[in-house]
């Protein structure tokens, strides 16, 4: 197909005729023999030329096609670069079978001229032009066009404006989707930046975590390492302690009286790990008692004498800790309802105490130990004795002790019921308690409120935990919601409801007077919470009096003394006391007696013959209860 412009060749005028052929050599051979062209000048390129690269035209190929298939009444002048190149007649003749497939035009003096783009305009001279009319504007001219014609002229331009807008949005389409692959590769770059971030910080973390691993694993060596030098340093300490007592026992002057009682509260007696385990049968399972939170409690022998063993693991650092303060707390005080330690181990980290059948107080009210129930009398009475003991503990002067973990698994029941406080391992004297120290393992439904608060433990903490007991001794129920569930009841009458049956017909007035003390003592303010002298101590001498009469001192006794239990007699009269009180040095005397011994202007122990740090006296509540109930009983 060729599209030839109007142009002015040194003013010969020359209208574009537009052939449509598939082939440009064939294209042109029809357009002769169709119009009977009698003069064609034909514009050919040498092959460095645009044109014929763009036409597909090789030299003069096509040139010679057109003139050997011309009709021989043509001539035909080929020019290039405004030079002749050749010129002549065409060789073909009518009768011949190419001729036979064109109907001439019937007007013959027609010319075609084809221009190329790459030589638009060439020289034509008055000579060398070539038109069989005479006129100079007639030359190059075409026919008239039949309307047909025209209009298929028209269509062929609208198709080739067609094809170019196509050939445009083409490659605009190929711009695009160049551009979209760019945006797809900068996508995928950045996915898989990010992916390579994220793998980093996938193996950074693994990192870390082997890292923590090798922390949490030196850690626990440190521990197991610091557990074993305060071990070592303990032992140490202890011998040290023991040769400067020594020391002191050598210059002290002056008359002594020795007693078992007085070395047992100098003196605690060291086992070895390998006596531990004879006397638990190489800690038995079958004879462990407990599980604790820092090791095992058993039930061992020692001689003919039943002991409990408390043994501690060798990673527990925490555990050290807290023997080493039970030990040092209980090998200076003794009480009737304090546990006593026999003997230590620190070789592994053992506490050796007193034998205690009936267990803890849970286990009883729950009915895990086998036994009966405890009647409500029994109630009051461990009521009376867990007071007294506080009230004990807390009268120690100069320094008053704490017990800061009080509940009913730490408090031990003997074989005749009497109560203990054991478990002194978070115990402190009050100057040691920091505020805001760490705190260990606790039970915190028996904590006081404000020390969660503030981190300040008081002696009205011990008395928080003391109203739970209390309300857990009246109704043998847990102590999760307890408060609120008595407090409910007795405001709406219905406390008979919530008591507990397996203790007896409480008598009422007295279940409610335990009522009200164990809510006053269970107060969110510790400022309105009693304190135990003088407050709980009268309300505990109320409450004897539900259950036991005062005792004649004159009624005369029916029993043999040998029947009597030791701990109620006076140790200087060797009578059964009526108003037992306990002195500095830790022992038990009759008030009227002992006072009558600070009157004749003594400062030492009766029993040891020490000098006494004080003269004050604490009464021995519980003591005072046991003997007016076994009067009661036997006299």
């Amino acid at each position: 197909m060729c599209l030839i412009k109007s142009v002015n060749v040194q003013q010969v005028k020359a209208d574009t005729l537009i052939v449509s052929n598939l082939d440009v050599s064939k294209g042109i051979v029809e357009e002769v023999w169709k119009r009977g062209i009698t003069k064609l000048v034909i514009g050919t390129t040498s092959t460095r030329g645009g044109l014929s690269k763009r036409l597909k035209i090789q030299g003069p190929g096509k040139a010679d096609y057109v003139r050997k298939h011309a009709i021989n009444t043509c001539d035909i002048f080929i020019v290039c670069k405004e030079n002749l190149v050749s010129e002549g007649k065409g060789c073909s003749v009518e009768n011949d079978d190419f001729s036979r497939s064109f109907s001439l035009d019937p007007n013959p003096e027609q010319c075609l001229r084809i221009s190329s783009e790459a030589s638009p305009d060439f020289p034509v001279d008055g000579d060398s032009t070539a038109a069989s009319s005479e006129d100079a504007n007639d030359v190059l001219s075409e026919p008239q066009l039949s309307p047909a014609k025209r209009e298929l002229e028209r269509e062929t331009i609208r198709r080739m404006e067609a094809e170019a807008a196509a050939l445009k949005s083409h490659c605009k389409l190929k711009e695009y989707e160049a551009a979209l692959e760019e945006a797809v590769k900068e996508k995928e770059t950045a996915i898989l930046e990010s992916k390579l971030k994220e793998d980093e910080w996938i193996s950074l973390l693994n990192r870390f975590s082997i890292e923590r691993d090798d922390a949490f694993q030196q850690l626990e060596a440190t521990q197991k390492k610091l557990a074993a030098v305060e071990k070592q340093n303990y032992r140490i300490l202890q011998e040290k302690e023991a040769e400067i007592k020594k020391l002191q026992d050598c210059l002290r002057s002056g008359p002594r009286i020795e007693t078992s009682s007085t070395s047992y509260a100098l003196q605690i007696k060291e086992y070895s790990f390998d006596e531990i385990k004879a006397a638990t049968c190489n800690l038995s399972e079958s004879l462990r008692l407990k599980v604790g939170g820092y090791g095992n409690i058993y039930r061992g022998a020692i001689g003919q004498t039943t002991v409990t063993v408390k043994t501690l693991r060798e990673d527990s650092l925490q555990g050290w800790q807290e023997i080493r303060r039970e030990v040092n707390i209980l090998k200076g005080i003794q009480y009737p309802n304090l546990v006593t330690i026999l003997g230590t181990c620190f070789e592994r980290g053992c506490i050796m105490y007193e034998y205690m059948p009936h267990g803890c107080l849970t286990d009883r009210l729950s009915g895990k130990t086998g036994t009966s129930p405890l009647s409500w009398q029994e109630r009051t009475r461990i009521t009376m004795e867990i007071c007294s003991a506080l009230h004990f503990l807390h009268g120690l002067k100069p320094d008053p002790i704490v017990h800061r973990d009080l509940k009913p698994e730490n408090i031990l029941l003997d074989e005749n019921d009497v109560s203990k406080i054991t478990n002194f391992g978070l115990a402190r004297r009050l100057p040691e308690v920091v505020q805001g120290e760490p705190e260990p393992r606790r039970t915190y439904l028996y904590m006081d409120p404000e020390y969660m608060g503030s981190g300040k433990y008081t002696t009205k903490s011990d008395v928080y935990s003391l109203g739970m007991i209390i309300l857990q001794l009246l109704t043998g129920k847990s102590a999760l919601g307890l408060v609120n569930e008595v407090k409910s009841a007795l405001g709406s009458g219905e406390l008979k409801q919530i008591l507990d049956p397996s203790a007896g017909e409480w008598p009422f007035a007295h279940a409610t007077q335990v009522a009200e003390l164990g809510l006053l003592c269970t107060e969110q303010v510790s400022e309105k919470r009693p304190d135990l002298e003088p407050a709980v101590m009268k309300m505990m001498d109320k409450l004897r009096s539900f259950k036991i009469a005062e005792t004649d001192a004159a009624r005369p006794r029916t029993v043999q003394v040998t029947d009597v239990p030791s701990c109620f007699f006076c140790p200087i009269t060797k009578d059964i006391m009526q108003y037992p009180c306990v002195a500095a040095d830790g022992f038990t005397y009759e008030k009227e007696t002992i006072k009558e011994w600070f009157c004749r202007g003594h400062d030492t122990s009766p029993m040891t013959n020490v000098k006494l740090e004080h003269t004050s006296l604490i009464s021995n509540h519980s003591l005072r209860s046991a003997i007016l109930q076994w009067q009661e009983r036997h006299i």
